[in-house]
């Protein structure tokens, strides 16, 4: 999987009030793009409380991008708004699942159906548009020195889905560089690590957000 460090964050005010934020999102939310979401949620927060998040333009949510939103959650709804989601692809929708989420986090079929449950929909005479520029953030330096339980641990733990052939692809570029890595060796090492199956890589990554969101 190609690693992609951009975030797009369109946004819309709905409303008379313009009381209710749309964010259409694009790219990958992970441990560095979600700073650029945390920061959007919060500069709005003063005044809106009520927010609508289109995933139609998102292909991975990783642990951490899932803990910025929950963070938010709380506060939100202690001031009479809520975020929902909208629209997700079927992959992100499934680990949307996985983690229970949709039993904290109601999702819609379109962003229209969010905006509805606030009784917001949108039209020409009430809705202010503003573009937010893409947000791009590099990737931090990693150790000079890991191992390959620890680089594997990493990957799986910020896309489950990916399978031997991905994760030996991805280990054998930059920043890890194991040029002389098999597809033996990717499978072994996660066989004895216990992240042979999708099953387990899932139920991995699960346990790890699990982790995150309590702390």
């Amino acid at each position: 999987m190609q690693q992609n460090t951009e975030l797009k964050i369109n946004q819309l005010l709905v409303g008379n009030e313009k009381k209710t934020a749309l964010l259409t999102l694009h790219g990958y939310i992970d441990s560095n793009t979600s700073i650029a979401l945390k920061d959007k949620l919060l500069s709005l927060g003063g005044e809106i409380h009520r927010f609508v998040l289109d995933f139609s333009g998102i292909e991975y949510v990783s642990s951490a991008g899932w803990g910025v939103i929950l963070a938010r959650i709380k506060e939100n709804r202690e001031k009479g708004g809520d975020i929902v989601f909208a629209k997700m692809m079927k992959n992100v929708y499934s680990i949307y699942e996985l983690l229970e989420l949709n039993k904290v986090i109601k999702y819609f079929a379109d962003a229209e159906e969010g905006l509805r449950y606030f009784g917001s929909l949108p039209s020409p005479s009430v809705v202010e548009v503003q573009k937010v520029k893409a947000t791009e953030e590099k990737i931090e330096e990693p150790p000079k020195r890991f191992t390959i339980e620890g680089a594997i641990c990493s990957l799986v733990n910020k896309n489950p889905l990916l399978n031997s052939s991905q994760i030996k692809k991805i280990l054998q570029g930059p920043p890890y560089a194991f040029k002389h890595l098999n597809i033996f060796k990717v499978y072994f090492t996660l066989r004895r690590m216990g992240l042979h199956t999708r099953e387990k890589r899932l139920y991995f990554a699960w346990q790890e957000a699990k982790k995150q969101i309590k702390g």
